[in-house]
C-alpha cells in the first residue's frame, strides 16, 4: 500500500494506524410504510494492508456502505475517515485518487487498452500500465490483440469477453496505486468457472505488485437478519481456510439455532 497522506484537506489526520475507518454510520429512509433503517451505528477500522469483507443479503446496506466510503454522499449520522481525516473535510479529487473500485460490471471505454488501464491515472507511463496488466493477468490476451496495448476495444469493450473486461478493470484499479481498494462483487457477472478464475487472479496479483496485498480477509462486517447473516457467514467461510473457516461455519450454525463444535470441522 502507498504510504502517502491526504494532501488537500482542511485539517490534519489524527495519527491513527487506520487508513480507513467509520464511526457510528447511520442512514434512515422514509417511505409509504414509515421510516426504514438502512444503517445503524456501523463502526469499523481497517489498518494499512488489511482487508474488510462486507457481507450480507441484498438490501442489507452493503452498497450504502460502499457509497459512503467513496463519498457519493455524506452519512446522516457518523463519519468516514481516510488517514484520520473526515471525508467531508477532504478534497474530493484526492479521495478519488486514493480509493479505487472494481465494480460488478466493468466499464470499458471505446479507446485503446492503454487508455482504459490508465484512465484513473493519466500520467502513468507505459511501464506502469504494463505492470498493472501483468498483475491482473491481462497481458496474455492483450498480446494477442492486433496492436497489443494500443488496440481499440470498441464501444463498451464489445470485442472482449466478460473475463477479459474484468481483468482490465482490475488492471485499471492497480494502475491507480490506491491506498484503498473496493471490490464490489467483481465476479458477479461471470459464470462459476470464470468467477473462480477471477478470485484466483485477485489473489495472485499480490505476488506481482505489493500494492495488491488486499486480498487477505482480516475482518468481516456482516449485515442483515439472523438467517441472512448465517448465509453470509457461510459464504465468507468459503473464502477462508482452516480455523477461520471453521469458526465462521460455527457462528453460522449458531445463528441457525444448531449446535456444532468448530473442532469437528
Amino acid at each position: 500500500m502507498s504510504n502517502e497522506s491526504v494532501t488537500s484537506v482542511t485539517q490534519p489526520g489524527d495519527g491513527t494506524d487506520s487508513v480507513l475507518s467509520a464511526r457510528g454510520l447511520g442512514k434512515t429512509v422514509t417511505g409509504a410504510d414509515g421510516d426504514l433503517t438502512i444503517l445503524d451505528d456501523v463502526t469499523f477500522d481497517v489498518a494499512r494492508g488489511e482487508t474488510l469483507a462486507v457481507v450480507g443479503p441484498s438490501g442489507a446496506g452493503k452498497s450504502t456502505v460502499m457509497q459512503l466510503l467513496l463519498r457519493f454522499y455524506d452519512p446522516q449520522q457518523g463519519c468516514v475517515r481516510l488517514d484520520g481525516v473526515d471525508l467531508r473535510d477532504a478534497d474530493l479529487a484526492e479521495i478519488r485518487r486514493r480509493i479505487a473500485i472494481v465494480p460488478q460490471e466493468p466499464v470499458i471505454f471505446a479507446g485503446s487498452v492503454h487508455d482504459n488501464i490508465r484512465y484513473g491515472r493519466p500520467g502513468a507511463d507505459d511501464a506502469a500500465v504494463e505492470l498493472a496488466a501483468e498483475a491482473a493477468h491481462a497481458m496474455p490476451f492483450i498480446r494477442q490483440l492486433p496492436k497489443g496495448l494500443n488496440s481499440a476495444l470498441g464501444e463498451r469493450g464489445v470485442r472482449l469477453s466478460g473475463g477479459q473486461k474484468q481483468r482490465l478493470a482490475i488492471a485499471a484499479a492497480l494502475a491507480l496505486r490506491p491506498d484503498v481498494m473496493v471490490l464490489d462483487e467483481p465476479t458477479s457477472q461471470l459464470d462459476p468457472e470464470a468467477a473462480a478464475e477471477g478470485w484466483r487472479l485477485l489473489a495472485e496479483a499480490a505476488a506481482v505488485d505489493p500494492v495488491a496485498g488486499w486480498y487477505r480477509v482480516e475482518q468481516a462486517l456482516v449485515m442483515g437478519e439472523p438467517s441472512a447473516l448465517a448465509r453470509a457467514l457461510e459464504t465468507l467461510a468459503g473464502l477462508c481456510e482452516g480455523v477461520g473457516a471453521a469458526i465462521l461455519r460455527f457462528l453460522a450454525a449458531h445463528l441457525r439455532g444448531q449446535k456444532e463444535d468448530p473442532s469437528e470441522k
